[in-house]
């Protein structure tokens, strides 16, 4: 008499795992290097929050790992400061302010090294203006440049302030730009270009308030692609693996069981 019984082929066990540790090393080969890339491309900016130092009210001062026109112009305030005097903060508890209220434009840049020639970043920061109306003031013109390229608009962007009051409950605004790098290295310049006189020699007070820069590698159409196929092969491996461990039963019709 026979029994039926677990079926046992070592031939086909041994293959099986074969091919799912193929599957695993090509998945994790392919994440590993889509994940390389990234970290390739990723791009330093230093204190991006402005939160590294501090300067005694009302602020003016270097500010750390950051190049200023006219240290007397720029600095970084805590909310409600003189001139962080609306708006939440988008991070930390500082951000950076950059003045022109004598005739010239300001502003602060920072040397960036790690750029791949041809590969495209996006550059995303908050910005706000000062509300204080004292004297007399003037909506600043914020101006963008990376390396050779000026990413505002000409003219720059006019920036109001985010609340009409002295209230920090409203956020800053967001923005972002696309750069393609045209070298290993580019400078980052934020500007004030309200340079404006309402009359003559006189010269309103314009301040353009800055905080988390953050500079990121566009993924590639490839690179997303190799991301999916690992994810892809890990998942049918996961798949298979759950096929594993579920017993095949002999029907009689391979190979038989032993006898009893």
């Amino acid at each position: 008499m026979f029994s039926k019984g677990l079926s046992v082929s070592r031939g086909s066990h041994s293959s099986s795992l074969m091919a799912k540790a193929a599957i695993a090393g090509a998945a994790l080969a392919i994440l590993g290097m889509t994940a390389s890339a990234a970290l390739a491309n990723t791009i330093t900016i230093l204190n991006p929050s402005f939160e590294d130092n501090t300067t005694p009210s009302p602020g003016y001062g270097a500010i750390n790992d950051w190049s200023s026109t006219d240290t007397s112009l720029t600095g970084v305030n805590v909310e409600g400061g003189p001139f962080a005097d609306n708006g939440a903060i988008p991070n930390g508890l500082q951000v950076a302010f950059v003045q022109a209220n004598n005739g010239a434009a300001e502003g602060i840049s920072q040397s960036l090294t790690g750029f791949v020639t041809g590969q495209t970043y996006d550059l995303s920061f908050y910005y706000n203006a000062r509300y204080a109306t004292f004297p007399v003031a003037r909506d600043p013109l914020m101006a963008v440049t990376l390396g050779s390229s000026t990413l505002t608009p000409s003219g720059g962007v006019s920036v109001v302030p985010a609340s009409a009051s002295y209230s920090h409950t409203v956020p800053y605004y967001f923005a972002q730009y696309s750069y393609t790098a045209t070298g290993s290295t580019a400078t980052l310049t934020f500007s004030n270009i309200n340079i404006g006189a309402i009359s003559t020699g006189v010269y309103p007070d314009s301040t353009l308030l800055l905080d988390d820069v953050s500079l990121q590698a566009v993924p590639e159409p490839a690179s997303l692609g190799l991301l999916a196929v690992g994810g892809l092969g890990l998942l049918l491996l996961k798949r298979r693996k759950e096929d594993g461990l579920r017993p095949r039963f002999d029907t009689g019709r391979g190979r038989r069981a032993s006898r009893c």
